[in-house]
């Protein structure tokens, strides 16, 4: 399908249509009108008007679902960007993009237009900058200077497209299949379930940064593995903790780089390796780390008085000062001076966790506390004295598949930023509390 829209003459795109069915010419609520003018009875003049509706750009995410609902659909995204000329029905007039420029018919600031939403407002932005026709320069060059912006290009898709809404949870990778195809053969990459094999060290590390209202965080019917952004459901924000957007990591901070030992994607399709995704894992040598997510906690309470409640999903870890203590016999982790940031891709009820309930923190009566055995394995580690930053993967076991004795499945991201020179590392606090254990392992 890509190649369709990157060698066609034109597209047009009833973008205000509220259907498959409507077409270009809908009835809106605002009707252009025709108005006779004469100033004599031999001149006589009509005179045609767009009645607007006063709101002109739409500055919501609210606006564009009501004005421009083809625009939030996720399969209409990949069709834009690979198109070089782009005519959209708008409901307020005709807009026209090309490869030189873009242009709509009133030329006016007033009226409304397609192009998104101002800046901080919604999840539709501008997109015409991210439009193939724009990025040939990039995609014809083979400098590794090239190549890093073209990476970069790809997670910022990645991310404007992640944000948009599909009907079959299942047509994520199909969706942006286009794209990947055209940046494959200009990297000279091997694509695997939306990343890129030679750089997957540093690809892995994406996380889920605004959870959306979705049913689901990751479908059920998802074909691609949980190491993938493309696991996860849209309407969401995928963000990467890159080294590409000129800050480069260097070969000892990504601590992934020799780890992996083999990297397995099998597509559906042996025709289309940017579809679906029949198997997919990656098998590590590497160490991990045993520890617990706190699910339930009832020790876990605001002081406030009349604002109290529970917190749950968390890191077995000392909270802030203004919460009690958690006080089960697997002590918390006690790390001052950072800031632990946990990303979860997965909502823990649909994850069939292991959890274990703890009667001990107020009495013996009902059980209050609860936790969760997961593994954390350790993707990145960056010094900039005194600011340190560590990255690790969170990691639940899962039952052997296809007699490969160690499985996982990853269940989230952490990032750890110490502020404080004079305290206790990450790395120390682990190796002091945690019983690492050096494994060969897949993670599917």
């Amino acid at each position: 399908m890509g190649s369709i829209y990157q060698n066609a003459r034109l597209t047009i795109a009833a973008v205000s249509s509220p259907n498959s069915t409507d077409g270009c010419f809908i009835n809106n609520r605002w009707p252009d009108t025709a108005l006779l003018v004469s100033k004599t009875a031999d001149e006589k003049y009509l005179i045609g008007a767009r009645i607007l509706d006063g709101k002109g750009q739409p500055v919501s995410t609210e606006d564009v679902n009501e004005h421009y609902p083809l625009l939030t659909r996720g399969w209409v995204f990949q069709e834009r960007l690979l198109s070089t000329r782009f005519l959209q029905c708008n409901y307020g007039e005709l807009a026209f993009e090309c490869l030189g420029a873009a242009r709509c018919e009133c030329t006016s600031t007033i009226a409304p237009h397609a192009g998104g939403t101002r800046k901080g407002k919604g999840k539709h932005k501008a997109i015409r900058s991210l439009r193939f026709t724009n990025q040939r320069h990039l995609l014809m060059q083979g400098a590794r200077e090239h190549k890093i912006h073209i990476l970069h290009y790809w997670q910022t898709i990645v991310q404007t497209y992640m944000e948009l809404q599909l009907t079959v949870t299942a047509d994520v990778l199909p969706a942006i299949a286009g794209c990947a195809q055209l940046l494959a053969s200009s990297l000279k990459l091997t694509y695997v379930a939306g990343l890129w094999k030679e750089l997957l060290p540093t690809d892995l590390l994406w996380h889920v940064k605004q959870r959306r209202h979705v049913k689901m965080v990751r479908p059920d019917d998802s074909t691609a593995p949980s190491w993938s952004w493309a696991s996860v459901a849209m309407e969401q924000t995928i963000v990467h903790i890159d080294g590409y957007n000129g800050s480069a990591w260097k070969q000892s901070e990504v601590l992934l780089r020799d780890k992996i030992t083999e990297v397995h994607c099998e597509p559906q399709s042996v025709t289309n390796p940017f579809g679906k995704i029949k198997s997919a894992f990656l098998k590590f040598d590497a160490v991990l780390y045993p520890w617990y997510l706190r699910t339930i906690c009832t020790m876990a309470k605001w002081k406030r008085p009349g604002n109290e409640r529970y917190s749950t999903r968390d890191l077995h870890i000392k909270r802030p000062k203004s919460y009690f203590p958690c006080t089960t016999h697997i002590s918390e982790l006690v790390f001052e001076g950072a800031t632990v940031e946990l990303s979860l891709d997965v909502r823990l009820g649909q994850e069939g966790l292991e959890e274990q309930s703890f009667t001990h923190c107020i009495n013996d009566a009902l059980p209050h506390c609860t936790l969760a055995p997961i593994y954390l394995l350790p993707a990145l580690h960056k010094e900039n004295l005194p600011r340190e930053l560590d990255v690790l993967f969170v990691l639940r076991q899962i039952v052997p598949v296809d007699g490969k004795p160690n499985c996982y499945r990853r269940i989230g991201l952490m990032k750890v930023t110490n502020e404080q020179a004079d305290v206790q590392t990450w790395d120390e606090l682990m190796n002091s509390r945690m019983e690492p254990r050096r494994e060969e392992f897949w993670l599917f």
